[in-house]
């Protein structure tokens, strides 16, 4: 079994879900209420055609946010496989020219914890049979391991998810829809407020 990479795993919270940046004024968290509370994805497939699947739920709140993210062994969201918890702090609310009626989302990682639910999970994210540790591994099944950026340091990919980003949401209804990150180096990677999502996803989360 090859390692797993959870930049993948966790790119939909990042430039779709999460928001942060460090806590904002109470005049700009206003402008930003239509945030607050809890939105949910539907079950979806994984890109990969793997046969896996997700569900996952995004809370806002007062400039924070937390992104819990359930994966499943199958196609329809029920044999769990491992969770990720993504906690983030946010900002923005300021209106973007395009698209219309989309605002500023910034996001600053606080936390990633990963708890893996089958033992060949847990063999494998701990390098075994043949694998490098992913975060340096010592991974307990149905534990939480919170990880950090330092213990991640030698998975690029991994590492990048402790960046912060600079995206754009909005709300239609009860439908919650975020920004798209282009490519790394392009002019809408999301890596600078000069750099900010562009485009909304189709894809939507559902107010709770």
């Amino acid at each position: 079994m090859k390692n797993i990479h959870l930049l993948s795993l966790v790119a939909v919270a990042i430039s779709s879900v999460i928001s942060a940046c460090g806590k904002n004024d109470s005049a700009a968290l206003d402008a930003m209420a239509d945030l607050d509370g809890t939105w949910v994805e539907a079950c979806s497939a994984d890109s990969d055609g793997g046969g896996g699947s997700s569900k996952s739920s995004v809370t806002y709140s007062g400039g924070d946010g937390t992104l819990i993210s359930p994966n499943y062994g199958d196609p329809s969201c029920t044999t769990e496989t491992y969770t990720i918890k993504f906690v983030a702090t946010y900002k923005g609310g300021s209106s973007v020219v395009s698209p219309a009626g989309a605002k500023e989302l910034d996001v600053t990682p606080v936390k990633l914890v990963l708890n893996v639910k089958t033992d060949d999970l847990v063999e494998a994210f701990n390098g075994v049979p043949g694998n490098t540790p992913l975060c340096g591994g010592g991974f307990v099944k149905n534990t939480d391991k919170d990880l950090s950026a330092t213990d991640c340091a030698n998975d690029v990919d991994l590492k990048k998810v402790f960046e912060p980003v600079y995206s754009i949401y909005k709300i239609e209804g009860s439908k919650r829809y975020g920004g798209l990150c282009g490519d790394a180096g392009s002019a809408d990677d999301c890596t600078t407020p000069a750099k900010r999502a562009t485009t909304l996803d189709t894809e939507y989360l559902t107010k709770g």
